[in-house]
């Protein structure tokens, strides 16, 4: 047999589900706006945006959503943190967060960031020594020396992409091994 519901119960269900409906739409309107701050964090990564333009957008984001937006565009940037992104990721991150955690965050990325841009000049340098040596000799041997050799322009050598890469690979692999992106 059915058990017929008092007046109580009946108000009691109803008000469960307004609740559950007004957290249902609120947690559809944080998405947006968590949504909206991942696009705007690609948007920052592409140089279509600065740092002031992202505090302004996310300080006019509803109080109760700015964290959950915030928490996603850094994530979002961190995600994508390479040797040649790092100081305007952090710059911005900084921005964003001005806390202890964030700042234990940004002197350990940049003390990172810092030892593989050594890393980096360091093997270029080897590399362009290697090069030039070997230019030089095969330039000569056809012929040409003296002020006829001015050097050579290095960044279009392949050996250089793969050096760049190799390096800012690594760089990648241990911000990700310390959780720093």
């Amino acid at each position: 047999m059915k058990k017929i519901k008092s007046a109580a119960e009946i108000a009691m269900e109803r008000v469960q589900k307004m609740k559950g409906t007004r957290e249902d739409a609120r947690s559809m309107e944080q998405e947006q706006y968590v949504k909206a701050a991942v696009s705007l964090g690609r948007s920052f990564l592409r140089r279509q945006t600065d740092t002031e333009e992202i505090k302004n957008t996310l300080q006019r984001y509803p109080e109760g959503y700015r964290a959950a937006a915030a928490d996603a565009f850094i994530n979002t940037v961190k995600s994508e943190m390479a040797l040649e992104n790092t100081p305007r990721i952090l710059d911005v991150i900084s921005a964003l967060r001005d806390n202890e955690e964030m700042r234990e965050f940004y002197f350990r990325v940049q003390e990172l960031h810092g030892e593989y841009l050594r890393q980096q000049e360091e093997a270029l340098k080897n590399l362009e020594e290697r090069s030039w040596q070997a230019m030089k000799s095969r330039l000569v041997q056809a012929g040409i020396a003296g002020s006829a050799i001015a050097g050579f322009n290095l960044q279009r050598h392949s050996e250089f992409e793969e050096v760049i890469s190799r390096i800012d690979q690594e760089y990648r692999e241990i911000l990700n091994r310390t959780g720093a992106s």
